[in-house]
Protein backbone atom coordinates (compact mmCIF):
# COMPACT_ATOMS: atom_id res chain seq x y z
CA UNK A 1 0.00 0.00 0.00
CA UNK A 2 1.35 3.50 -1.15
CA UNK A 3 1.35 6.73 1.02
CA UNK A 4 -1.26 9.19 0.03
CA UNK A 5 1.01 12.33 -1.64
CA UNK A 6 -0.36 15.77 -1.07
CA UNK A 7 -0.82 17.72 -3.81
CA UNK A 8 1.43 20.49 -4.17
CA UNK A 9 0.86 24.59 -5.14
CA UNK A 10 2.73 26.27 -7.74
CA UNK A 11 3.38 29.39 -8.15
CA UNK A 12 5.04 31.27 -10.60
CA UNK A 13 7.08 34.48 -9.72
CA UNK A 14 8.37 37.55 -12.09
CA UNK A 15 11.75 39.71 -11.05
CA UNK A 16 11.48 41.06 -7.77
CA UNK A 17 7.87 40.32 -7.26
CA UNK A 18 7.39 38.78 -3.58
CA UNK A 19 4.66 36.36 -2.36
CA UNK A 20 3.32 36.52 1.92
CA UNK A 21 1.52 33.20 1.56
CA UNK A 22 0.12 31.43 4.69
CA UNK A 23 1.85 28.24 5.28
CA UNK A 24 2.15 25.28 8.26
CA UNK A 25 5.55 24.35 10.45
CA UNK A 26 7.11 22.10 8.08
CA UNK A 27 5.73 23.14 4.96
CA UNK A 28 8.25 22.79 2.30
CA UNK A 29 8.92 25.45 -0.26
CA UNK A 30 11.10 24.47 -3.20
CA UNK A 31 12.32 26.19 -6.30
CA UNK A 32 11.57 24.33 -9.83
CA UNK A 33 13.56 27.35 -11.76
CA UNK A 34 15.08 30.36 -10.80
CA UNK A 35 16.11 32.06 -7.95
CA UNK A 36 14.44 33.09 -4.63
CA UNK A 37 14.67 34.77 -1.46
CA UNK A 38 12.92 33.11 1.27
CA UNK A 39 12.23 35.21 5.00
CA UNK A 40 10.24 33.44 7.60
CA UNK A 41 9.05 35.45 10.47
CA UNK A 42 11.57 36.71 12.54
CA UNK A 43 12.58 34.34 15.62
CA UNK A 44 13.22 34.89 19.49
CA UNK A 45 16.42 33.28 20.14
CA UNK A 46 18.57 34.18 23.87
CA UNK A 47 16.34 37.44 24.20
CA UNK A 48 17.10 38.95 20.52
CA UNK A 49 15.22 38.98 17.64
CA UNK A 50 16.47 37.01 15.10
CA UNK A 51 15.36 37.16 11.07
CA UNK A 52 15.42 33.72 9.42
CA UNK A 53 15.88 33.32 5.43
CA UNK A 54 18.11 32.08 3.24
CA UNK A 55 18.59 32.09 -0.93
CA UNK A 56 17.36 29.04 -2.75
CA UNK A 57 18.78 28.36 -6.20
CA UNK A 58 16.43 25.70 -8.36
CA UNK A 59 16.59 22.35 -7.34
CA UNK A 60 16.80 23.62 -3.46
CA UNK A 61 14.45 23.94 -1.10
CA UNK A 62 13.41 25.18 2.45
CA UNK A 63 11.42 23.04 5.22
CA UNK A 64 9.60 26.24 7.20
CA UNK A 65 10.27 26.05 10.46
CA UNK A 66 7.05 27.86 12.34
CA UNK A 67 3.93 28.41 11.14
CA UNK A 68 2.78 32.08 9.71
CA UNK A 69 3.61 34.19 6.18
CA UNK A 70 6.66 34.01 4.91
CA UNK A 71 7.85 36.52 2.32
CA UNK A 72 9.16 34.40 -0.94
CA UNK A 73 10.91 37.17 -3.58
CA UNK A 74 12.00 36.02 -7.23
CA UNK A 75 15.53 37.13 -7.31
CA UNK A 76 17.29 37.76 -10.29
CA UNK A 77 16.58 39.47 -13.97
CA UNK A 78 14.90 38.39 -16.66
CA UNK A 79 13.81 34.69 -15.78
CA UNK A 80 11.84 35.34 -12.57
CA UNK A 81 11.39 31.98 -10.52
CA UNK A 82 8.87 29.14 -10.31
CA UNK A 83 7.83 27.96 -6.15
CA UNK A 84 6.26 24.60 -5.33
CA UNK A 85 4.86 24.14 -2.00
CA UNK A 86 3.93 21.05 -0.06
CA UNK A 87 1.84 21.44 2.58
CA UNK A 88 1.97 19.41 5.74
CA UNK A 89 0.74 15.52 5.94
CA UNK A 90 -2.46 15.38 7.39
CA UNK A 91 -2.34 12.70 9.60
Amino acid sequence: MSAAVAPCETTRLSPGQCLHTAVAAATVLAVTEGRLRVDEAPQWLAERCVAVGRTLEAGEQHVVAQAGWPCVTALGVGQGACLRQWPVPQA
